[in-house]
């Protein structure tokens, strides 16, 4: 019969080691979007925004609870905001060139 030690929780070399290894795997993503030339924006949201995009997900044949379970979700709001924002993008280009 063999004896198990105790499992022991992970020393802090290791842990060190798992945060260096993270930090250079979200490096690489950094440095592979610059070589595409993209950038990360940020769009904050406030209240009157989550309120809006709430609205639209009811006017869109979501139930109200569906609804703000999406509100609540990071990365469907995300998604929302940055259509709604390409939306505007090509409208105010649109308008633009005919107004030229």
């Amino acid at each position: 019969m063999l004896h198990r030690p105790p499992s022991r929780p992970p020393s802090s070399r290791q842990k060190r080691q798992r945060r260096r290894e993270q930090n250079r795997l979200a490096q690489a993503r950094r440095r592979a979007r610059e070589r595409k030339h993209q950038k990360l924006y940020n769009v904050h949201a406030d209240e009157v925004v989550l309120d809006a995009v709430i609205a639209h997900s009811i006017d869109a044949g979501l139930s109200v609870d569906a609804a703000e379970r999406d509100a609540r979700n990071r990365k469907k709001v995300s998604a929302d905001l940055s259509e709604i924002i390409r939306q505007w993008a090509r409208n105010y280009l649109r308008e633009r060139k005919r107004q030229q």
